[in-house]
């Protein structure tokens, strides 16, 4: 069992603001929060949402542009026994709701106008860290929360038009940050903290700062832009940072100068290519690269493999092995282990495992239990790897037709489904197509009916109020059939010549 597996994560959180109280835990530009301060303020705004009702079991929703409110509402949620869901202010209002009212989200805690996502039965709160600042901090009972309680919720895209919610309990998270064996975080390390928080990138980038007593610092753009993101690096000090592949790629390319002040640099979400990783390598003295590989259910990662310039990668970058709190099986259909070098279905046990999807009913085929091969719950991935000669596990694509693009998981059967809820819609397929280099694009093709007037344009606009941006398909084409080929099926060939 993983050391910290009985921890929760605000309790660490308060162990390291005992500790060191006057250590800066978070940077927002100019600002600074040391840990004192975030413990005070959350520990308020806690007060606050209790007097709200929240309590244990409960699901509060977050949306918000990345600032320091944030986090000071992600403590106090967690403070509270509850768990938090975050949601991005562009998600489409009508996925919005699908996720609160899957999540049971009575409140949210938002920046912005939000009324079109509340109700009578849904409240809003707003506040600003000033505000927090000057009111006297409540007399609280502290919550007997247990390791196994959910700390945060992230919906993915599912097989069908619904996206599923997955339920992330405490020792998922400090499994995922504390004494484990890919990296090393001590409270001189600094991480950027760059990715969305409804992508599960961001627990490792919030939680491995904020519990190892290190200083998170938020990047202050809307989008990654190279020369801000070396700003961020340099003016902070920043030591550790994550990149999903392709941005990765675009850095080893045409902005490696931007790395080099890194002491860690983490990277995954699709395949690394193993020129651009040892282009890293052989430019950065002294810098570590970690390949990391997992799906939401296992808590970010599930393997990882470590690479320096002493042993850079060879024809593949493989996932690597197991992190710590974590047992992965590669087996057969019938679920036997294969033979040595075999290719196989990943499944995955441990710490890090989800408690399950929201409302599955105990129905979900992708969680089950056998004591044969582990204790607990186990998921299965839907991942073909293999094992190599050394011990490390290779990724070798999916079984079904979910993808990995930009560091989300993309069901093509949830795109296409909202694409044919589209009026004069009459079908529709979907494809990951790579590009010269490695690169993969999200391509579609929709077969409309005559006279419709629809064109990539207004398809692009219709699915945008349906789906978040990260599912709309880099290309579209449109037309009035599918091409057929002599066999009577679907010439993928032909259909996505003609994507723009």
């Amino acid at each position: 069992m993983h050391a910290n597996s009985t921890a929760t994560i605000h309790d660490l959180f308060r162990r390291r603001a005992a500790a060191s109280p006057d250590a800066v835990a978070l940077t927002w530009g100019a600002a600074r929060f040391s840990y004192a301060e975030l413990d005070r303020l959350s520990e308020t705004l806690a007060g606050r949402l209790e007097d709200a009702g929240v309590g244990a079991g409960a699901t509060v929703a977050l949306i918000m542009d990345r600032a320091p409110e944030m986090f000071i509402a992600m403590l106090a949620i967690l403070k509270c026994g509850a768990a938090y869901l975050p949601l991005e202010p562009n998600t489409p209002p009508a996925r919005a709701m699908y996720c609160l009212d899957a999540a049971g989200g009575d409140l949210v805690i938002t920046d912005r106008d939000c009324r079109a996502l509340s109700g009578a039965f849904r409240k809003t709160l707003r506040f600003q860290a000033q505000e927090l600042a000057a009111a006297p901090v409540p007399v609280r009972e502290a919550k007997d929360v247990a390791a196994d309680a959910p700390a945060y919720i992230m919906f993915t895209s599912g097989t069908t038009s619904e996206p599923k919610g997955v339920v992330v309990p405490h020792r998922g998270v400090t499994r995922l940050v504390i004494d484990t064996n890919y990296i090393a975080i001590a409270p001189a390390d600094a991480i950027l903290q760059c990715s969305t928080p409804s992508f599960d990138a961001s627990t490792l980038e919030i939680w491995g700062a904020l519990l190892n007593g290190a200083t998170l610092v938020l990047y202050t753009g809307a989008v990654l832009d190279p020369n801000l993101f070396r700003r961020h690096i340099v003016e902070h000090g920043v030591t550790i940072a994550w990149l999903t592949a392709a941005v990765f790629h675009l850095f080893a390319e045409s902005c490696l100068d931007a790395l080099r002040p890194l002491k860690v640099l983490l990277a995954g979400g699709d395949v690394l290519r193993p020129a651009a990783v040892r282009k890293v390598l052989d430019a950065i003295e002294g810098i570590t690269l970690v390949n990391g590989y997992g799906p939401t259910e296992n808590t970010t990662f599930t393997c990882c493999h470590v690479m320096t310039r002493a042993n850079p990668p060879g024809a593949t970058v493989p996932i690597g092995r197991p992190v710590s709190g974590t047992e992965v099986f590669i087996l057969d259909p019938e679920r036997r282990p294969v033979a040595a070098g075999a290719t196989g279905e990943l499944y995955t046990a441990g710490q890090g495992v989800a408690l399950g999807y929201l409302n599955s009913g105990g129905r979900e085929g992708a969680f089950f239990r056998d004591p044969a091969l582990a204790a607990g719950l186990i998921y299965r991935t839907g991942d073909l790897v293999r094992m190599n000669e050394h011990g490390q596990v290779e990724f070798l694509g999916r079984q079904d037709n979910e993808i990995k693009l930009r560091g989300y998981r993309i069901s093509l059967g949830e795109v296409r489904s909202n694409l044919l809820a589209l009026a004069g819609v009459r079908e529709a397929v979907v494809s990951c197509q790579k590009k010269e280099g490695g690169d993969q694009l999200l391509v579609a093709y929709v077969q409309v009916n005559e006279g419709q007037g629809l064109d990539a344009r207004s398809v692009r606009k219709q699915l945008s109020g349906t789906v978040p941006p990260y599912m709309i398909p880099d290309q579209i084409a449109v037309g009035t059939a599918l091409p057929i080929n002599k066999n009577g099926k679907i010439d993928s060939k032909k259909l996505f010549s003609t994507a723009a």
